[in-house]
Order: structure tokens, then sequence, then C-alpha cells
């Protein structure tokens, strides 16, 4: 129970503890404060005091500036990190010095400065986690866009010697579903299509897996609409670590079990040429 073990002497060890990860340093005028606060870099939060005039000054020395431009960031353009909706609800200010915006908080009352840290802390790791976050997710969706016009562009070479029997065409039907390619054996109902499966990071797979599986069961379903479509898979390289990582087994067993799969590694998508003719590419085995 809680309320046998918490007693007035473990919520001092309590505090002691995380007042102990603490730490500061004189710079000059400035007091640099460590704090044991972390963003979602790893990287430990720091935050300045000093005193300018009767005012104490709370600052982030820059440090979200710095990010920003790390992160190819805006601040005053990026209106998706809501930036100006954050120095409001943190009461911030700005001011630039040497081509960095430092964001800082004031106040004329000594008691008022823990409150002043706590907010600037704060306001810096939201900021800067935002920023990473939205980073990540843009990098993830660059390198999807990649690997798939590098697939397209790789089946379209693909047929290049054999145009005269098979041609990259469209289904309006089948748009919603995010196939990366049909090919159509001209003068048959043989369409072969293809998903291309991102493995550049576990989410990639994830959502990639999951975006496959979903078209691959809606035409396996629609077999008296499309009876001649082949199901292929075109598999980025998949590191090591993503498919160790918790989870991911359900993935690569469900990939395990689509009937035309081809494993490229990525940093040589002509490896296509190794999977023979396009004859021998294109009349893979019809998807149960």
């Amino acid at each position: 129970m809680i309320d046998s073990i918490f007693t007035q002497d473990l919520f001092k060890e309590i505090k002691c503890d995380f007042s102990s990860l603490w730490s500061s340093k004189r710079i000059g005028s400035t007091v640099e404060i460590v704090t044991p606060y972390m963003d979602l870099r790893n990287n430990v939060i720091v935050v300045y005091l000093t005193q300018r005039g009767d005012k104490f000054v709370v600052t982030d020395g820059g440090s979200a500036s710095v990010v920003a431009k790390e992160e190819d960031v805006d601040l005053l353009r990026r209106k998706n990190f809501h930036y100006k909706d954050l120095l409001a609800h943190y009461e911030m200010s700005e001011v630039y010095h040497d081509n960095l915006c430092y964001c800082y908080k004031s106040t004329k009352d000594r008691g008022m400065i823990s409150s002043l840290i706590y907010d600037v802390v704060h306001f810096y790791r939201t900021l800067v986690d935002s920023m990473y976050m939205e980073s990540m997710f843009s990098d993830q969706e660059s390198h999807e866009k990649y690997f798939s016009t590098q697939v397209r562009n790789v089946i379209k070479e693909k047929i290049l010697g054999c145009s005269d029997k098979y041609e990259v065409c469209s289904i309006d039907s089948l748009k919603g579903l995010r196939f990366n390619c049909f090919v159509r054996k001209r003068g048959t109902d043989k369409i072969w299509s293809a998903m291309a499966i991102c493995g550049k990071d576990f989410d990639s797979l994830r959502n990639s897996v999951s975006r496959a599986k979903f078209g691959f069961d809606y035409v396996r379903n629609k077999r008296d609409v499309f009876p001649e479509m082949r199901l292929a898979s075109i598999i980025d390289y998949i590191p090591s670590a993503v498919k160790q990582r918790d989870g991911a087994s359900v993935y690569l067993d469900e990939m395990s079990r689509w009937p035309t799969c081809y494993g490229l590694d990525n940093y040589s998508m002509q490896s296509f040429v190794k999977f023979g003719t396009a004859d021998e590419f294109f009349e893979g085995r019809v998807a149960s």
C-alpha cells in the first residue's frame, strides 16, 4: 500500500535525489543551470540566469534557434510548430543577437526565478521536441517517396526492351490503395502490380506492410474483377536493427506469406536485373 511506504522521510529523499540532478556554474555575469530534463534528441536542457538592472532574466541561451538551424526550420514561417502560440502560452519574449533568437522571461521578483526556469525549460522542450518529430516524419516520408520513385523507374526500364509485349498502365478503381506500379501484358487481361515496402526504420516498415496487406487483401477479394492480377512486393533494404525491433516479427512474418517478393539492396536498385528477363519477372505466380 502506498500509505504504508509514503512517509515524510521518503518524500525528503525524493526531493534530495531530484535536487542532486541539478548543477550550475558561473560564466561571467551569467549562471549556467544544467537541469535534469532532456529533450527527444537526448540532450540535457540548459538555461541561463542573469541580472539586467533590476530584473532577473532566464533565457534558453539561443539553443532553440540553434536546433532550428540544424533541423532546417524557419521558426517564423513554419506555423505547424505553433511557435508564436508557445511564446504566448509561456508568456515568453524574444530578442535577436548575432543571428540567433534568444527566448526569455524576466521578473523583478527574486521569488519568481524558479517559476521562470520551469517555464523556459518546458517551452524549450516542447518547441524542440516538435521540431524533432516533424523532421523525423518528414525524413521518413521523403525516403518512402524516393524509394517508391526508384521502384517505378526501374520497372519502366525493365520493359524498355519489350514494350511491344508489356506496358505500364493505371487502374482507376485501385488508385486509393497506393499501388506503386501496374504493368499490363498487351492483348491480355494479365496485370502485374507492385507495392514498394520501405524498411528504413520501424515506422516505415509497419506503415508499408500494413498498406500493402490492405491492398493485397482487397485485390484477392475481388478476383471476379481482377482474375489475372499478379501481386508483387518490392522490398527495400531493411537494417538488422529494424528486424530485431520488438514487434517487427509480425510484419516480417506477413511479408513471408506474400507470393512474390523481391528483396532489394537499396544501394543497388539495378539489382532488379538479377531476377531474370521481363517475361520471368512479370510472369510470377498468381497470388492465392
